[in-house]
């Protein structure tokens, strides 16, 4: 056998050999695993115990516009399914609740509640203490904060929305919860007691040109009895007057049915009862979130031992090249150097790709 394959046969990693490296380097591969521990478990003790309160709503499905507006249009001979999506969706609701505005809503409300023997008042840029160059720059860190904060899922099955919000302080992720879901409903009110004004505009001035249109054909009732006295005895006037009566009878069900919408959307506009219907009202935390430091803690000492591992075959093998083969051993230097190098300056690696060969 020569020197080489001397020198192949000594870097061939065996499991004894493995061993026997750890046991040399017994404090690196006991300190890194144990370094990182430290350093996950630090970190999350350092960023304090967190609470978080959760509730879950359904939005209530009123049917009551759309078919006014079904029975309307048929009145029209105008066709419209039923099943058009009159509600909007729970992903609608999800999307609200993490909107922009509603979060801008919540960081500029000021809570007020008692924390540990402590009194604590302001809105969320102060509770979070965010300090930034300018207010409206604060509000906006506090708005992004919040949404990283908060948390929302839907069932597509059942139409449940879920929302959680996580905070340092329990009274506050309660409060949170219970302003999300007031701010979604004064939404909702909003927004239905303006469609309501809507269709009560359309419907009113609809109703106007409907109640003229029935005077219009009972005076062409009236002229016509006028005229003829004796229309019965006339088949000719006989079926006038049939075409007139089915006249006024149309536009009396077309006033009926205006006039009905029309108080309905009255009713409708000034209505302030809840639209979404609780399934869990948010409750104060009692205990605070778990952190998993015990797991995380495990991960750190799998991954270190890990990493403690390979540097220590790393080590080894290098310092055998180093004894059998210098020579071999300033290459990798010089390779490892320049690794480092491109590294920090990685456009000068294509730099060099680019530039022409020499000769």
């Amino acid at each position: 056998m020569d020197a080489a394959d001397t020198r192949s046969a000594e870097r061939n990693l065996t499991l004894v050999g493995l061993y026997a490296q750890i046991l040399r380097g017994r404090r690196f591969f006991l300190g890194l695993p144990l370094a990182l521990f430290a350093l996950v478990v630090g970190v999350g003790l350092a960023g304090g115990r967190t609470y978080t309160s959760y509730a879950s709503f359904i939005p209530a499905t009123s049917a009551t516009s759309l078919s006014r507006l079904t029975s309307l249009a048929a009145q029209f001979g105008v066709p419209i399914s039923a099943g058009g999506g009159g509600a909007p969706s729970p992903d609608f609701y999800a999307d609200l609740v993490r909107s922009r505005e509603l979060l801008r809503a919540l960081v500029g409300k000021e809570y007020a509640f008692e924390w540990q023997g402590a009194s604590l008042r302001g809105d969320l840029v102060t509770l979070l203490e965010i300090n930034e160059a300018t207010p409206g720059q604060s509000r906006e860190i506090a708005v992004k904060r919040l949404g990283e904060l908060l948390n929302v899922s839907t069932s597509l099955k059942t139409g449940v929305v879920s929302l959680s919000i996580r905070t340092r302080y329990a009274p506050l992720s309660l409060m949170l919860a219970n302003e999300a879901l007031h701010q979604l409903n004064q939404f909702n009110l909003e927004s239905r007691q303006v469609q309501a004004g809507a269709e009560r505009q359309f419907t009113e001035g609809r109703l106007a040109e409907a109640q003229a249109q029935l005077r219009e054909a009972e005076d062409r009732m009236q002229r016509f009895f006028q005229q003829n006295r004796e229309y019965r005895s006339s088949p000719q006037l006989s079926f006038e007057q049939a075409r007139l009566q089915r006249v006024i009878d149309l536009q009396q069900q077309v006033v009926l049915s205006l006039a009905q919408a029309y108080e309905q959307s009255r009713i409708e506009e000034v209505r302030n009862t809840p639209v979404i219907t609780a399934v869990e009202a948010p409750i104060q935390a009692v205990r605070p979130d778990s952190q998993m430091l015990a797991l995380k803690g495990l991960l750190a000492l799998i991954v270190g031992a890990i990493l403690a591992t390979g540097i220590l075959v790393i080590r080894e093998e290098f310092a055998k090249i180093e004894a059998g083969d210098p020579g071999e051993a300033a290459q990798l230097r010089v390779l490892w150097r320049q690794f480092l190098q491109d590294l920090r300056h990685p456009l000068s690696l294509l730099r060099r790709r680019k530039a022409p060969s020499d000769g």
